[in-house]
């Protein structure tokens, strides 16, 4: 199979995972990369991977940032494809089941090494690409924002293991999702369930795409934002938002907020704004109506439930993760049929 021998050394590499057995009364647990912890915040198992996608048979799908590949592990911890990718940031699943991840392409841009961001659909069954979009063929939608630099080119050094294959970066989008529900953007064709939106980091725009990745079918600015790491389309039409923060003009500079948007009022529901995360994090938003979002300082990283009033319900802290705090997207959800059927490496 491609990549057998970088396959084993990620085995070797990470060694055996770490599992607490989930007591009959842990109904929910808490997936962060590739580490489940209970709703105490103490860590259940650690899995082989950077990012991982848990499936309800015991197999997942895990990226692996630095070795440039996607696997997808049976509950037997056999490799059941493999996928020579960048992926970085979020991995996600679409209502047919397939994966949707965030990739890199690099290209020589205004005479300087360039990352740009694409947008990558691999096959459940055998890891292929299905589909894909490139930022860099459609810098005419996304580019000319009042609020880009100059040169519309921000400093790449947040990936250590590619830094020497761009000095620069056009884009830096942190999450994808699919749409569950229709969704009118003014000025644009409607958005229809089973397309896809993405959001960025810096002044870009959120994006709507096409359910097949052809076109960008939408952008939308929300107002005053100036970097946010997290948006999706909710069943009531509203985008869930997580804001790291608000340019200065706005009248929420220097927090961080959890929030709806409603496109065609363009208002923005705060429903939490007392912490700060001037990068990274993800929100969810629960079943109940519930807000569960992560963030971190420079020493700790944090989980909170919130309920539709914005009272906290808890504060979650991972003593796992101290010291080296730095977490993307946090999910709730139950997780203990994908760990009774796979009992890790």
């Amino acid at each position: 199979m491609l990549l057998r021998a970088i396959t084993i050394l990620i085995l070797l590499s990470f060694g055996c995972s770490h599992t607490k057995k989930v007591s009959p009364v842990d109904e929910r647990q808490i997936l962060i990369r590739c580490h489940l912890f209970n709703m105490d915040g103490e860590l259940l198992r650690q899995l082989l991977g950077r990012l991982c996608y848990l499936n309800d048979d015991g197999s997942y799908v895990a990226t692996f940032l630095n070795q440039n590949i996607v696997l997808k592990y049976d509950r037997h911890m056999n490799v059941q494809w493999d996928r020579e990718i960048h992926a970085h940031h979020h991995i996600n699943k679409n209502s047919e089941g397939n994966y949707v991840l965030l990739s890199s392409e690099y290209t020589n841009y205004k005479g300087k090494p360039t990352r740009f961001d694409s947008f990558v659909i691999l096959n459940k069954d055998n890891g292929k690409e299905m589909a894909k979009l490139s930022i860099v063929n459609h810098l005419d939608q996304v580019s000319n924002w009042p609020y880009y630099p100059q040169d519309g080119l921000y400093l790449f050094d947040w990936e250590k293991s590619h830094s020497h294959r761009a000095d620069v970066e056009y884009s830096h989008y942190n999450s994808i999702h699919e749409v569950p529900v229709a969704v009118k953007i003014p000025g644009f064709p409607e958005i229809n369930k089973g397309d896809y939106i993405t959001g960025a980091t810096y002044e870009a725009p959120v994006l709507f795409l096409d359910s097949r990745l052809k076109k960008i079918k939408a952008t939308l600015v929300i107002p005053g934002v100036r970097m946010l790491h997290d948006v999706q389309v909710l069943e009531n039409g509203n985008l869930l938002v997580y804001i790291n923060t608000f340019r200065n003009d706005s009248p929420y500079y220097g927090k961080s907020m959890i929030a709806e948007y409603n496109i065609q009022e363009k208002k923005l529901i705060n429903i939490y704004d007392k912490f700060y995360s001037d990068s990274t994090g993800g929100v969810q938003k629960l079943e109940n109506g519930d807000y569960f979002f992560s963030y971190h300082t420079k020493t700790d990283a944090f989980a909170t439930l919130v309920n539709s009033k914005g009272e906290v319900i808890k504060t979650i802290t991972f003593p796992y993760f101290r010291n080296s705090p730095v977490i993307q997207q946090a999910r709730i959800g139950n997780y203990s049929k994908n760990m009774e059927l796979n009992p890790g490496p």
